[in-house]
């Protein structure tokens, strides 16, 4: 199985729970879900996915790394997938605001995006120090 199928199926089984229950929990007090913001949950897999790959050059050069190991990568596939599934919860949280359905949704996303990469950063700083040829 290829690494970026691997990181797929990885990511998904988080963020779908999570964000099933989001969406469970939505419905039961009477929130509708526009079919788009499902795929926002899987926006910060790509973000998670792009900074492998600024970083290493690819994922399989990454993942090759003599320091960076893949139950690390696991680990940030499963982190990245708890924070896509809560890219559903604004809608939870902001269901009073004015601003579009899909406006918030979008903005929860591309916020959880932004602090996924700051996760996968310092963790990959921490792995592989600066000057150490990975």
């Amino acid at each position: 199985m290829s690494n970026l199928l691997f990181s797929l199926l990885i990511y998904t089984v988080p963020a779908v729970l999570v964000g099933g229950i989001i969406v469970y929990r939505a419905k039961r007090i009477g929130l509708s879900w526009h079919p788009a913001e499902y795929a926002m949950a899987f926006l910060p897999w790509p973000v998670m996915q792009m900074v492998a790959i600024i970083f290493f050059g690819s994922l399989d050069q990454a993942l090759n790394t003599s320091a960076f190991i893949k139950e690390w990568y696991v680990l940030f596939s499963i982190v990245a997938g708890i924070l896509g599934g809560l890219s559903l919860s604004p809608r939870l949280i902001f269901r009073k605001a004015r601003l579009p359905d899909l406006v918030i949704t979008g903005l929860g996303a591309v916020f959880l995006s932004i602090f996924n990469v700051q996760f996968d950063i310092l963790i990959a700083l921490i792995l592989v120090p600066p000057g150490s040829g990975g």
